[in-house]
Order: structure tokens, then sequence, then C-alpha cells
């Protein structure tokens, strides 16, 4: 996901992010579009699209953005909300301006955790600058989330499926 400013010139904000239906729709975290005035994804197959509609915005409850990419088909991921401490995820998300995916391994550390009246899952798996807004998966390939955040020391945070979960359905 690239965020440009005024004038489509310069990128001024790089993140990931994963379809929920076969429309185009996705979602990444809202930090990620912050200040942008212009959005475009690029796909798997390093086709760019335009991003013309965004459903839902939250940068105060939850740090999340439901986008719609125009003429864009996709695969959507299916949510998992269960998840329990000590369970294997992946974070898989595009750091930088990588055009190859990323995926680090990881468990569930602990019970959720909240910050700043946000509440996260906290887990091992790896988060490199770029991959927010990308996705925490479980080893059986559901979503748990959105990959969020670095708490210090060595704690990644995601933000749960109870996190926007009305807002997918709104």
């Amino acid at each position: 996901i690239y965020g440009y400013d005024y004038d489509q010139k310069k990128v001024i904000s790089e993140g990931s992010g994963f379809f929920i239906d076969d429309k185009g729709t996705f979602i990444t975290n809202a930090h990620v579009l912050k200040d942008a005035y212009f959005v475009k994804i690029r796909t798997l197959d390093g086709e760019f699209y335009d991003v013309n509609l965004m459903y839902t915005y939250s940068t105060k409850s939850s740090d999340h953005a439901i986008c719609k990419a125009e003429d864009c088909v996709s695969v959507p991921l299916r949510f998992d909300p269960i998840y329990n401490v000590g369970d294997t995820v992946f974070a898989l998300g595009y750091p930088g301006s990588s055009v190859s995916l990323s995926v680090t391994e990881g468990v569930i550390t602990s019970e959720p955790k909240t910050f700043a009246g946000i509440t996260y899952i906290p887990n091992s798996a790896t988060l490199i600058d770029g991959n927010s807004g990308g996705v925490l998966i479980n080893e059986r390939g559901f979503a748990l989330g959105i990959t969020t955040a670095y708490k210090p020391p060595e704690e990644y945070l995601a933000l749960p499926f109870s996190a926007f979960a009305d807002d997918l359905y709104a």
C-alpha cells in the first residue's frame, strides 16, 4: 500500500494490507494511510490499483482502515477470532519497498494487552518497517488480526479481529 502526497508524485507512506472480499476490499492500519492524499495498492502480480473508497478509518478506538481498490479482483482471507497463548502464528507483509513477501514465525506470548485504550494480541512474530497493516495468521491459515506495532522488548502487537469485526460487516 502506498500513500502519496497531494500531487501523487511523492510516496509519503508504505505498508501492507490484505483482502477481505473478492471485490478488492482490503484492510490495513490507519497509520499507514495517515496524511496520504491518494492511495494505491500493488498486488502480488505487480499490478497497481487506485483506492478511491474508504469505508472506515479509525485511529482512536482501533488502528484500522477498510478500503476498496477499484477494478481489483481479489482472494479474501478468512478470520478466526479464537486464539490461545502459545499458539504458533505468522506475520505476513511487505516491508519497506520490497516486492517480496516477508513471513516471520512466532507465538502468542500472553493474553490480550491494552495500550492507550486499544487491545492487542501480543506475539513474537517479528515485524519490520512496512509490515504494518499486514496479517497475523494461525497455523491453519486463518487471519487473527492486523500486524500493527512493536513494543520493546521483543513483543509485537496485532489488532485482533474483534477490534474491527463490526466495521467489516457494517
